[in-house]
This record gives structure tokens, sequence and C-alpha cells, in this order.
């Protein structure tokens, strides 16, 4: 038989049974830099042309997000934008989700929140290509219970149906519920548009700090 949950109510505030992450910039810090210079040397291209070219298309961010455009297209819209014809697709997957690195301090974070029987769900905006990719090469994205995709939703945060499939799956009243995430805009539409806890990511020191403040054991 599993372990008796211990976890009492004090001061009439009822104990965090599920606990909400987000993915990058929290799990996994990100940076494109690297590919956007490894995509410029093989298209004799100005790396900043090619940030350029996304930040003049906000739309193409969330149309990746949200399972509108997949990696095969965005292969091909780079390579006829930038001359990378002799860019394989293989070469290409690899360059693009090569800009992740692991936050060790939170994954032993979530790992002892898993051990302490507490549930745990991954949300956030992000593509199939990366997820494809992270879910193998960084185990720790395994821990979690449910997965709440964009791309799978087509839904990207702050809509409120991303968020009402996360509770869905929470097996938690949303006061008993913990959200971490490093966008201020993301963790503010959770707790007021569904009654969450939430915390704005910015250390795994001061993310453990929030959590002990609710109670959750780590």
């Amino acid at each position: 038989m599993g372990q008796k949950n211990t976890r009492k109510r004090t001061n009439g505030v009822k104990p965090i049974k599920t606990l909400w992450f987000d993915l990058g910039n929290v799990i996994l810090p990100f940076d494109f830099n690297p590919a956007f210079k490894r995509l410029g040397r093989i298209g004799k291209t100005d790396p900043q042309a090619i940030r350029r070219f996304f930040h003049k298309r906000p739309w193409l961010e969330a149309d990746c997000d949200e399972g509108r455009i997949h990696g095969l297209g965005l292969y091909r819209l780079l390579r006829k934008s930038f001359n990378l014809n002799a860019l394989p697709y293989g070469q290409f997957k690899h360059i693009w989700n090569d800009i992740f690195e692991e936050n060790h301090e939170v994954s032993s974070i979530i790992r002892n929140l898993k051990r302490g029987g507490y549930r745990l769900v991954l949300i956030s905006n992000t593509n199939k290509l990366h997820f494809d990719y992270l879910r193998v090469s960084y185990p720790i994205i395994n821990a979690f219970h449910r997965h709440i995709l964009s791309f799978r939703i087509k839904r990207r945060k702050p809509h409120r149906k991303i968020y009402q499939i996360a509770l869905k799956t929470s097996y938690a009243k949303p006061e008993e519920i913990f959200y971490t995430d490093d966008r201020e805009e993301l963790t503010q539409a959770a707790s007021e548009n569904h009654g969450v806890h939430s915390h704005t990511f910015r250390s795994a020191k001061g993310l453990k700090k929030a959590l002990l403040s609710r109670g959750v054991r780590i």
C-alpha cells in the first residue's frame, strides 16, 4: 500500500495537492542565439536577420505553438527565406532543438515533489518539434503525470482553455493547486481567472521558498 497522505489543513487553508510547472525558462532555460548563428553560417546570412524574421512575424511562433505549422513546414519556410537548400531536415531539427539546458535545481525539486506524493502537471506553450526532442533528451519531462501542451490543444497560455484542461487533470480544487511560470502575465491569469495559487519563477531558490510558504514538503 502507498504511504498515507498526512498533509493537514492549517488555519483554514487547504494543503497543496497538485503542482503545475511551466517548461521553458523554468525547468529548461533556452536561448535561440546559437541556432540563429548556426543557420546563419550555413546560409551565409547575418544571424540577426533570422532573429528579425521571427520578430516581424509574431504570428509564426503562435502558429508553431498551436500546431498550425509543423516542424517540416517551418524548415521549408526558413530554407526558402535564407538560402538553406543544402541543409537536410535532420540537421535542421538538431540545430533548432539544441537550444536548451536543464535547471538541475528545479529538476531536483520536481523529483522530491513526486516522491512526496504530489500530482505534477506540465503546462507549456511549445511545439511538437521541440517536445518530441525534449521528452527523449531530458528524462525529467517524464516525471510529470500529465502534459498539457499548446500544440495538442491548439491554444496557448493564457487562453482559458489550456488552464481549464489542466484543472480537469489535476485531481484537486483550484485552491489546492500551485503553479509556477516565468511569465507574470501567465501566473496572474491563472490566479485571477482560475483561482490557483501561483508564483512567478525567477530562481530555484525563490521557488523553493514559495513552496515552503504554502506548506509544500520538498
